[in-house]
């Protein structure tokens, strides 16, 4: 995130991951004890700093983004076609969740943008189909 930023605040920093300003607080505390970060004066409020990566922080945040992205690859390599009806199924588990907790949306969406253009069916049509054959399989599960 800090690597996509550049200079940042943590206030931003708190409005970006949904995260209290006191977890936030205490996340940099220890990533600037281990020197993934450092606090800089904020040139435009004398009373706040921003946060930004470390030389340390850079190397360990690109290591770290490549592993990830080998997992993530294989992840939707292995959800293959799913995988857009799997992301919008996260996000309305992660809505829901933070509706129940009372804490704000998260700033980002999963955009019919990440949805394959190729697809013959919208993520509502799948979705209602997965709906069905649940029901299906309930009634189904019934009678036996």
């Amino acid at each position: 995130m800090l690597d996509g930023h550049g200079a940042i605040s943590p206030a931003r920093i708190s409005e970006l991951t949904g995260m209290p300003a006191t977890t936030v607080s205490g996340v940099l505390r220890r990533l600037t004890g281990s020197g993934f970060v450092a606090r800089r004066p904020n040139p435009d409020d004398g009373r706040s700093h921003l946060i930004v990566l470390t030389d340390h922080g850079r190397r360990e945040t690109e290591r770290a983004r490549t592993a990830f992205g080998r997992v993530v690859t294989a992840i939707e390599d292995q959800l293959g076609e799913r995988l857009h009806v799997v992301r919008a199924r996260l996000q309305d588990l992660d809505d829901a969740v933070r509706a129940v907790a009372g804490v704000p949306l998260r700033p980002y969406r999963v955009t019919p943008v990440d949805i394959d253009v190729e697809q013959r069916l919208t993520v509502d049509q799948l979705t209602e189909v997965d709906q069905f054959c649940a029901w299906i399989q309930a009634r189904d599960a019934v009678r036996a």
